[in-house]
């Protein structure tokens, strides 16, 4: 399993920072917020605004004093680029010791760009690993906004609930799922995704005999609609 985002013992203290458009696709599509060295270590947990953890990726590519934040994060804080917000330094365990991992993960799917909707059937198991791979040692939590890309296509996914347990409890289907936005937790191996259809029900899924049923819509009422950086391609872009 990939190593852990950790935090030092001399952590830097809240900051006040600028919100800018993120300053490389690649960050953006990694969930991953910019910051300069100078203000936070690489590959750490922060929270914004009191309330959205993210991973950081320290580059010279933001000045320091200055936050990158893709279109997608920037809608889900109801941020604007030249707001400043708070940044501070975030250690889950101490707020949830154990209970720190997913053990399921529910989310709603659609077509970043719903001009390029397609017909394809989408293999949800395979589609849940590559998601894994590229989110695993990420926190996620509910209301969140992801780009997803899987096998050239983007999809917008959101993060409906989330069941955050400890990796050593033997029954873990009782616990319950939440859909409060606090109920944050870290993707691990061993999360389960489930894939349900937005609203639009444009993605076409395949059935599984592990998943639920994805038919089910379970998609809140708001919608994307920004560029997710300033240069994106059209894919990337909202309709």
């Amino acid at each position: 399993m990939e190593k852990l985002p950790f935090m030092k013992s001399q952590r830097p203290s809240e900051k006040r920072l600028l919100v800018q458009n993120s300053p490389d696709n690649e960050i953006a599509k990694s969930n991953h917020i910019a910051v300069n060295p100078q203000d936070f270590p690489d590959n750490s947990y922060v929270i914004c605004g009191g309330k959205y953890v993210f991973t950081t990726t320290a580059t010279t590519k933001i000045l320091p004093g200055a936050i990158g934040v893709s279109g997608n994060q920037r809608f889900w804080g109801s941020w604007s680029t030249g707001q400043e917000i708070s940044v501070s330094p975030y250690d889950l365990f101490q707020y949830t010791k154990k209970k720190s991992y997913l053990g399921s993960v529910n989310v709603s799917i659609s077509f970043w760009n719903k001009n390029r909707a397609n017909n394809i059937q989408y293999d949800q198991d395979d589609m849940a690993a590559q998601f894994i791979s590229k989110f695993e040692s990420q926190i996620l939590q509910p209301t969140q906004i992801i780009l997803f890309e899987y096998q050239g296509t983007y999809f917008e996914i959101v993060i409906q609930s989330t069941q955050v347990v400890d990796l050593g409890e033997v029954l873990i289907d009782s616990v319950p799922t939440s859909k409060d936005i606090m109920n944050k937790g870290i993707v691990v191996q061993q999360t389960k995704i489930n894939f349900f259809k937005a609203d639009d029900g444009l993605v076409n899924l395949k059935p599984s005999s592990t998943r639920p049923n994805a038919d089910a819509i379970i998609r809140p009422d708001f919608k994307f609609c920004l560029l997710y950086t300033s240069d994106a391609a059209d894919d990337m872009q909202c309709v």
